[in-house]
């Protein structure tokens, strides 16, 4: 049941019909070949860990200054519960493409792997640790713009097995 779950809502993000809440775009099927962004990249993670039912009340948080819109509770989640890092301290850049590393790193984070204890150097110990883990794919290359049909299929393998 749980497996089901976590599909529902990776697809929420990352196939049709998603009703992007800022100007009311609705993604395609076509869209899976469209770079992942930062601020997706973020929902997903949020979800993955199952923390949605905590978005309202991180809605008014401003973590970020660069980051307004429907995409703002999902990230300051990510933030708080370590998924996902900002740029800076207090740029998170929500519209940035998504490289593999990144991927990775909220993939392992998502798992329960921690900075500092189980890799402590960017990129290097990261891609590492996925790689041994098995999530890695030695033939991308970690700095390799990520699309949202490839963040789809290596969170299903993941999560779904």
């Amino acid at each position: 049941m749980k497996r089901v779950l976590i599909l529902v809502l990776i697809g929420l993000i990352l196939i049709p019909n998603m009703a992007m809440a800022a100007n009311n775009h609705v993604m395609e099927y076509k869209d899976l070949d469209k770079e992942m962004t930062r601020k997706e990249l973020a929902t997903v993670g949020v979800r993955l860990k199952d923390l949605e039912h905590l978005v309202r009340f991180y809605e008014d948080k401003e973590t970020f200054l660069d980051v307004k819109g429907w995409a703002t509770p999902y990230i300051n989640l990510a933030y708080s519960f370590d998924i996902m890092k900002g740029i800076t301290n207090h740029k998170f850049e929500p519209d940035a493409s998504v490289r593999y590393i990144e991927l990775l790193t909220v993939i392992m984070r998502v798992m329960g792997y921690v900075d500092g204890i189980d890799f402590v150097k960017y990129p290097e110990d990261y891609y590492n640790k996925a790689l041994e883990l098995g999530l890695a794919n030695m033939y991308i290359p970690y700095d390799q713009v990520v699309t949202r049909g490839l963040a789809y299929d290596m969170i299903t393998e993941v999560f779904m097995k």
